[in-house]
Order: structure tokens, then C-alpha cells, then sequence
């Protein structure tokens, strides 16, 4: 198999070769669409025929939006297919950025594949704090799209939230995010991890959105809402200070 042993300035760079969508039609038809159709179907072996003729085209284009293979097989289901990638794969290389700004880990998390999530992880352990799309972090993102299984792996290696690429409004960001998805568990393991949260400019947009979620208040659900609302009314919550309410 062939590996990817990139030169440094290419390595550098935190987006994909552009080449064969920028060059020879020929390479697009002959190597770019039969790669993405294998990546996509997470048919290993086509791939392989494709990568032994050259490793570096992990680090390649091969959609318009600019998604390397890995990208593409991270949107899909195959977890044979990204360990294989991966094996052939640098560390670096999980960094490359699509055209929406998203690490192919960045679109595991928004897919909900958390094995794939996992095992990209144990290649580059700072993924989880390279921002993607609209520069959210993965952790958002998985949110944002309702993946509670990704989120609660991801805020379980978050070191609750205290590395440095988290500022007070992007935890407080999570925290909304998660209510909204109705992802109560992890929301409730925020707040007792993290005294004061919400922070004052955005505990009513969290009390806002628990009084309009009826739907939410399930048997299974309430424990959960119930303690959320309790921690955030509580005196000893720094936001519900009177001297914020006069």
C-alpha cells in the first residue's frame, strides 16, 4: 500500500490539493470520480486500486467542495472504510478543511458517527478543537444537528470544557445548543461541571427555550429538565443574583 509521505510546504497548507479538479480532465474522470464513488459506497478495494498507484491522494480534492476521500467517507457508514484510510493517513492530514471549513472529524461529529469520531481521534487527539463551519467547534456541531451520542463522547473529552479553545460565549453556545436538541444529559452534566453557567447575557435565551419545549417534558425527559431548571434558579447560580434582576 502506498503511504502518504507529503512534502512539508504541501503538509502546510490546511486544504486539500486541489489538482485533479484543477487540472488534467483526464485525471478528474479517471481518478476523482472513480475515488469519491468508492469513498462514498466505502468500497475499500476500488480504493485501494486508486491509492497504491499514489498515497498522497488522501490530501486531494475530489468533490467541488473541496472533500478529500476521508470527508466523503465520514458522511457515510462504512467504519472499515475510514480505519483503512486512516492507517494510510498523517495525523496532519485529519486536519484538512473542506470549502465549508469542516474537518472530515467535524463531519463525523454533524453525521453522528461516533465510532468513526473515535477512531479518528486515536490519529490526532487535538480534532476536537479544530473549529469547522462557521467556525464552531466540533462539539457544537454535533449539537447543533442533534447527535447526542457525539456530543456526550465529545464533552467527555473535553476536559469539562477548560482547554483553551473554549471562550464563556461557545460553552455558553453548547449549552443552548444542546437544550434545543432536547440532548438533556449532557446539557445537565455542563451545568454541574461548569458553576455560573449560563452566564448572564444568555440565561433567558436557556430559560426561553426549556418553557417553550412541552414536547420535550416526557416522563423519561423531566428528572433531567427538572434539574436543569433547578441548578439555573438556584440561589447559588451567579446569574440569578438579585442584583441582576433590580
Amino acid at each position: 500500500m502506498a503511504t502518504n509521505k507529503a512534502d512539508p510546504e504541501l503538509q502546510a497548507s490546511p486544504y486539500p490539493c486541489g489538482n485533479l479538479l484543477d487540472g488534467r480532465r483526464n485525471d478528474y474522470l479517471d481518478i476523482a470520480i472513480p475515488l469519491y464513488r468508492a469513498s462514498i459506497k466505502g468500497d475499500w478495494e476500488a480504493a485501494k486500486l486508486i491509492l497504491d498507484k499514489d498515497g498522497m491522494l488522501v490530501r486531494y480534492s475530489i468533490t467541488e467542495k473541496k472533500d478529500t476521500p476521508l470527508h466523503v467517507a465520514a458522511a457515510g457508514h462504512s467504519l472499515k472504510f475510514v480505519k483503512n484510510l486512516l492507517a494510510i493517513m498523517q495525523p496532519v492530514d485529519l486536519e484538512l478543511q473542506n470549502a465549508d471549513g469542516n474537518t472530515a472529524f467535524c463531519v463525523a461529529a454533524i453525521s453522528g458517527n461516533v465510532d468513526m469520531v473515535k477512531s479518528m481521534l486515536t490519529r490526532n487527539s487535538a480534532l476536537p478543537t479544530i473549529c469547522g463551519s462557521d467556525n464552531k467547534l466540533p462539539l457544537y456541531l454535533a449539537a447543533l444537528h442533534g447527535q447526542r451520542e457525539v456530543a456526550d463522547f465529545l464533552y467527555s473529552k473535553s476536559d469539562k470544557m477548560t482547554d483553551e479553545c473554549w471562550t464563556n460565549d461557545n460553552v455558553d453556545d453548547v449549552l443552548l445548543k444542546c437544550i434545543q436538541s432536547d440532548i438533556f444529559d449532557v446539557a445537565l452534566r455542563m451545568l454541574k461541571d461548569n458553576e455560573g453557567l449560563p452566564r448572564y447575557q444568555h440565561l433567558w435565551d436557556v430559560l426561553h427555550v426549556l418553557a417553550r419545549k412541552h414536547k420535550a417534558f416526557s416522563v423519561k425527559r423531566l428528572p433531567d429538565i427538572m434539574q436543569i431548571m433547578q441548578i439555573i434558579a438556584s440561589g447559588k447560580h451567579p446569574s440569578m443574583n438579585t442584583q441582576h434582576l433590580n
